[in-house]
């Protein structure tokens, strides 16, 4: 039963990465009529709800077939970490681990796990570069990197490892007398702080998408780092977008406020990256837990 499981989610990840079902069935080497009736398989587990909508000559992949394979590529990645831990459990990580990550990601939630590695590993030594800069993972001097998109190089393997949820936040000082904001329409009248790739790329989508919730959104702050976009927002200058692992702390300690609820706005998907030839390496796969259990809590 978990076999079929498991090549029915096969199938739905290899039409989407590649786009049609004949590709699809191309590449994993059956007819196209089978990557049909599986698809229309796991439609029916699913209580018959529709992975795509189709055209004559075109599919296109439903909300909801988007959001299963996320799940299913969280899933694969800690069934290959398993696999791993049981592969290696007489191989101790040895020997320099260099991992690049994004600085606000990694203030929050990764350098700690990163470097408790080097504590419980006397073998292992860590270097952490704070960055979200453009690595070629091919050189050899970054054996992973942790980025929120996924980096396009040959040789290099993808792995999501968690995702994170946007919201518009502000400080309570700021809320005392800034003008009413119940609703995506009442930015329009608030300073706006945005990071420029989210403004750039996924909001221009939800505009699409959502006409009149998200089409007005125009940010008056553009600023290429959440840290900075926390700080702007902790000194009262106006609401801004944030993942909640930037400002979850924060909202505890009631320096900042979640000000609309609701939103369809897409979370951030976190990615690790490395060479393949790494793959079955000690050090990776302790490194790659690490950053699992962090990023799914």
């Amino acid at each position: 039963m978990h076999g079929d499981r498991l090549l029915l989610a096969e199938t739905l990840i290899t039409v989407l990465e590649v786009g049609s079902f004949t590709d699809a069935a191309a590449k994993l080497g059956v007819s196209q009529s089978t990557v049909s009736r599986r698809i229309a398989a796991l439609e029916a587990k699913l209580g018959g709800t529709p992975l795509f909508h189709r055209g004559t000559r075109w599919i296109e992949p439903t909300q909801e077939a988007e959001a299963f394979v996320r799940d299913i590529r969280l899933i694969i990645g800690q069934l290959e970490a398993a696999e791993a831990r049981i592969r290696d459990l007489d191989e101790e990580p040895t020997g320099r681990l260099n991992v690049s990550l994004p600085p606000a990601l990694g203030r929050a939630k990764l350098v700690a796990p990163i470097a408790r590695l080097a504590t419980r590993h006397s073998r292992l030594s860590v270097k952490i570069d704070l960055s979200e800069d453009y690595v070629d993972l091919r050189d050899g001097a970054i054996d992973l990197a942790v980025r929120i998109r996924p980096l396009e190089q040959t040789g290099i393997a993808v792995e999501k490892i968690g995702e994170s949820r946007i919201g518009i936040y502000a400080s309570p000082d700021y809320l005392k007398t800034a003008p009413k904001l119940a609703s995506v329409d009442d930015l329009s009248d608030h300073l706006i702080i945005g990071l420029t790739s989210f403004f750039e790329r996924d909001m221009a989508a939800m505009a699409r998408k959502h006409r009149r919730a998200y089409a007005d959104i125009q940010p008056t702050v553009l600023v290429n780092d959440f840290s900075a976009i926390r700080a702007l927002l902790l000194k009262d200058l106006g609401v801004g977008f944030l993942p909640d692992y930037v400002a979850q702390n924060d909202v505890g300690d009631n320096r900042l406020v979640n000000c609309i609820g609701g939103l369809s706005i897409p979370p951030i998907e976190i990615f690790a990256l490395y060479p393949h030839g790494l793959r079955r390496t000690a050090r990776l796969a302790a490194a790659m837990e690490a950053l699992r259990n962090a990023t799914t809590r």
